[in-house]
């Protein structure tokens, strides 16, 4: 059990580490052979956040969220390329 002045002290911490400073993340689209194989092979690699599948003017994608101070845009299509699913990095949608 936690004292009352520890439970004041977590408190009064708390809105310093709401504040903290956020990472801005980054998006890269890929053209990909297979978005399951593209998101599989992305979705466990540090610094990517978030990976999303679909189609994108005929061909399968996988739209990544990343944070570029933990992977570069040029590492995730190295990930795609072993994977053997990469075809083309494109502009990223807005």
């Amino acid at each position: 059990m936690r004292t009352p002045t520890a439970l004041a002290t977590m408190l009064l911490a708390l809105p310093a580490a709401l504040h903290a400073e956020v990472p801005e993340l980054r998006t890269a689209t890929f053209a990909v052979h297979c978005y399951d194989v593209g998101g599989a092979a992305l979705a466990e690699l540090p610094g990517v956040v978030a990976v999303e599948s679909g189609w994108r003017g005929g061909q399968e994608v996988n739209v990544v969220r990343y944070d570029p101070a933990r992977v570069s845009p040029a590492r995730l299509e190295e990930v795609l390329r072993r994977a053997g699913t990469w075809v083309d990095t494109l502009p990223s949608a807005p």
